[in-house]
């Protein structure tokens, strides 16, 4: 596959004043931690990256069978993403980093707080990008102050960045943003990307409805919502030390769900409407029966460190090197996911339906028996105790109007990291593994890279972008190189220009990032493609003095770096340098 270099930048926070710097890796009240279920986070992903030479993915897809819908062609692949497994993704209902398509979605992307379905800090109304004041033309010192100032009682800042949707259609991907009522009256979506679509939304009941160039409708009644809750925990909890899986507690639960409740995430269609007004129906198990289908993500860990390394102003006027302390703070999160899972497609016109049977998987988290003593929190925690968890895709059959079945497909799975399978906690290891697929007689098979090797989906040992590095890290937060302008004061720091604060080496190896990834697919013809893959780049220029982003960057790297021969020193500039980071093409 073709290499390409790609433009990385970080942002370093600091507080006010100089006087302290906080490495962190922490759970930010600012931004909501909004998280799709696994199936729907895949498809989502052939939105956001398109496969091309630009973006270094491989066209990788598994064709499995096509419907025509009064005149559309509707294709059943297939697809994964060639971009690297991360340390804490989870596997979709095919599998890890797989993908089925034909199946119309609407992905929702948080940018600070959801802009719509948000009534938090206990409001009766909903906030957000939506429904907030627009931003003035001229901006105010005291307009300033209030973006940066938490407002309420739960310290909610004000939303001033508009989400990202994107609808996967049949063979069309269309992105969009809503608008703000204040501005247009109502919420209505804006086209981002190229396309003659027409988006309506439908504020009272929260459903989409799009309409695409040829004159199909696509109905969006099916939400997927999350809830996501957060603790702190400092009892007992020693550095490098396992940390613990049950530390959200009922305090915590009632607290939380006042700020970022039922989250709607994913829409998925309920019927599409051809120009001459036939209906393909999608149906979805719990319909019927009234069942729902939940599942809670792993716990995701954070951690920072403040370490004072500026001097402290005193009565007199003197600056004194009297260190105040180090603090640090852990804390975790879960989000519970309300699934939506297919049961049937029903093409009215032809009588034709795709019938998808489900079985049970043990690579989840179990909701039942790990979040909080479910039981006792009834009423608080928006799930019954007794509800299902979500499934993975054993067979699609496709039956003719007469009821005779036309077309067979199989799913064979495993789990990465099997011989973790019985072990207390496996779901902290397993993922959904799909190793074949038969087509009526037609099979394909699947080679992953070291599929017992992965680490545990909450391991430290992550690098920049998420992907596992092997470092053995004890702490969450990166370590710092100390650099000039740090302080408000020059020559007031109680370290020395150059020194490092030590925390964890986040940098890239691509000897353990490439773990999990597909390495051979074998076809019913008895051939087989080979995938090799190679890290992405990055180039930073360190010419420019005054350019403090690429100063950043080029320390932080040079800190973490854990490729051997890194960085590469241009032969036409001894200021650009070459570093291997994080995902693969």
């Amino acid at each position: 596959m073709k290499k390409l270099s790609n433009k990385i930048a970080f942002t370093l926070i600091l507080l006010a004043y100089g006087i302290n710097f906080v490495m962190a890796q922490t759970y930010d009240r600012r931004s909501e931690l909004s998280i799709q279920n696994p199936t729907s986070s895949e498809i989502a992903k052939f939105g956001l990256t398109p496969v091309n030479q630009y973006t270094g993915k491989a066209n990788i897809n598994v064709p499995l069978f096509s419907h025509d819908f009064d005149g559309k062609n509707i294709a059943f692949n297939l697809n994964y993403d060639s971009g690297g497994i991360k340390t804490n993704q989870e596997a979709s209902w095919i599998g890890l980093g797989w993908n089925l398509t034909g199946i119309p979605t609407i992905n929702h992307q948080v940018n600070q707080y959801s802009d719509i379905g948000n009534f938090a800090d206990g409001r009766l109304y909903p906030r957000g990008y939506c429904y907030e004041e627009p931003v003035p033309s001229f901006m105010s010192s005291t307009y300033l102050e209030t973006l940066s100032e938490p407002q309420g009682l739960n310290g909610l800042t004000l939303d001033t960045q508009p989400d990202i949707f994107v609808a996967n259609l049949f063979n069309e991907t269309i992105k969009f943003v809503l608008t703000q009522k204040q501005v247009t009256g109502s919420v209505s979506a804006i086209l981002i990307n190229d396309s003659n679509a027409v988006i309506t939304y439908d504020e009272t009941n929260g459903y989409f409805t799009i309409v695409d160039e040829y004159g199909f409708k696509y109905e969006f009644k099916h939400i997927e919502y999350t809830t996501t809750y957060a603790a702190g925990y400092y009892d007992n909890y020693a550095v490098g030390q396992p940390e613990p899986l049950n530390a959200i507690g009922l305090s915590d639960i009632r607290f939380n769900r006042n700020r970022d409740s039922n989250i709607p995430m994913t829409w998925y269609v309920d019927k599409v409407i051809s120009p001459d007004g036939f209906e393909l129906d999608f149906k979805y198990y719990g319909e019927e029966d009234g069942n729902r289908f939940f599942q809670v993500s792993t716990p995701n860990y954070f951690e920072s460190k403040t370490e004072w390394i500026c001097a402290k102003q005193q009565g007199n006027g003197n600056y004194a090197n009297n260190l105040p302390g180090i603090s640090a703070d852990h804390s975790l999160s879960q989000t519970i996911q309300e699934v939506k899972i297919l049961k049937e497609i029903v093409d009215k016109k032809k009588g034709t339906r795709i019938v998808f049977k489900t079985g049970q998987r043990e690579d989840l988290w179990p909701y039942s028996t790990n979040l909080y003593n479910t039981v006792n929190v009834a009423g608080v925690v928006p799930i019954d105790y007794n509800e299902n968890d979500i499934r993975k895709l054993d067979q699609m059959e496709v039956y003719a109007s007469n009821g005779v079945l036309k077309k067979k497909i199989a799913f064979y799975h495993s789990y990465f990291d099997e011989h973790k399978l019985g072990e207390p906690n496996d779901e902290l290891y397993l993922r959904l593994k799909l190793d074949g697929v038969t087509v009526d007689n037609n099979a394909f098979s699947m080679v992953y890279d070291r599929p017992n090797s992965l680490p545990s989906k909450h391991t430290r040992d992550v690098d920049f972008w998420g992907y596992y590095n092997g470092a053995q890290n004890s702490v969450r937060y990166p370590s710092i190189p100390i650099q000039s302008g740090m302080c408000t004061i020059p020559d007031n720091m109680f370290t020395n220009y150059g020194d490092i604060i030590n925390g964890a080496s986040f940098g890239s190896d691509f000897q353990f990032g490439s773990i999990g990834s597909l390495k051979e697919l074998h076809y019913p013809t008895g051939g087989f493609s080979r995938f090799e893959y190679e890290s992405n780049t990055a180039k930073i220029d360190i010419s420019d003095i005054n350019d403090g982003s690429a100063q950043t960057t080029y320390f932080y790297l040079s800190e973490n770096n854990l490729e051997t021969g890194y960085p590469v020193t241009s032969p036409f500039s001894q200021d650009i340098k070459t570093f291997k980071v994080g995902g693969f093409e």
